[in-house]
């Protein structure tokens, strides 16, 4: 798969010299519509790859060292979540859009659940 991949660019790298080169006057206009047309894909893969990679990199969750500088600024916050969690004994989930109860799910849509 590789050496198709490694064609493919050099066929591309190859039709953008030509076509935007001096050495090729005859037949210039339909050469840089061909490379252009086969950069496309190229173009989408490596924009893909590089929002991937952003994707990734920023979604790393902090290290050990960076939650207990945090700590002792949101321990009150934290408390206070402990708190109201002891209070709601009776709910073993609590989400943005829904509550599980015991006796069932309640989603946020509900006009009955009151949510």
């Amino acid at each position: 798969m590789i050496p198709w991949i490694l064609t493919y660019v050099a066929i591309v790298i190859v039709g953008f010299m030509l076509g935007f080169g001096p050495w090729i006057q005859r037949g210039r206009g339909i050469i840089r519509i061909v490379s252009v047309l086969l950069a496309i894909p190229l173009g989408i893969i490596a924009g893909l790859v590089v929002l991937l990679t952003l994707a990734f990199y920023q979604a790393e969750p902090p290290g050990l060292t960076d939650l207990a500088k945090q700590f002792s600024s949101k321990r009150a916050d934290l408390e206070t979540i402990l708190k109201m969690s002891n209070e709601d004994r009776q709910y073993s989930r609590i989400a943005p859009s829904f509550v599980d109860l015991g006796a069932g799910r309640y989603m946020a849509d509900d006009p009955g659940s009151q949510l």
